[in-house]
């Protein structure tokens, strides 16, 4: 099962600027259209029962909406039935790290910071040498210097922790 939006089956990690992401809610879109029609979908839970998503029977559309809180890992679970058995049973996890690295830059008075977030830095310096310090909740990080990755730690989805790295 492929949804829109590029979610998937396994991993998915949501940030404060994803699209389908409402910060102030606490809550995630998830829509897609099915290959073919089925008996039931049911993505999420109450109370322990799973909850029938409607999907459309024309355009075999359907878009739910599920609960997942800041700075921590939520399971969806998903499950599809068609011709009275099971095609898939399995789940979405979603890892919503909404809280921004902080990030510490020696030598800043030759560094603007742009719209986007980024940095420039302005030299005439045929070397340059960065310093600084980045902390954040969500451990792992990748160090890009003009599109080209310099420096990664691989991410191992463990919220709460303030990592520095020099």
């Amino acid at each position: 099962m492929a949804f829109e939006h590029f979610i998937n089956l396994f991993v998915n990690t949501v940030t404060a600027q994803t699209r389908y992401y409402n910060q102030q809610t606490q809550k995630f879109t998830i829509s897609d259209h099915l290959r073919q029609a089925v008996d039931q979908l049911l993505i999420g839970e109450s109370q322990g029962k799973r909850l029938a998503v409607a999907v459309d029977p024309q355009t075999l559309a359907f878009q739910t909406v599920v609960e997942a809180k800041p700075n921590a890992k939520t399971v969806v679970p998903i499950q599809l039935i068609a011709g009275g058995q099971t095609l898939v049973d399995g789940g979405l996890r979603l890892y919503v790290d909404t809280s921004l690295p902080e990030l510490n830059l020696m030598n800043e008075r030759m560094q603007e910071r742009l719209i986007d977030g980024t940095y420039q830095v302005k030299t005439n310096q045929k070397a340059y040498q960065l310093k600084g310090q980045a902390g954040d909740n969500y451990d792992g990080y990748k160090l890009m210097i003009n599109g080209d990755m310099i420096a990664k730690k691989t991410f191992s989805l463990t919220f709460k922790q303030k990592n520095t790295g020099g």
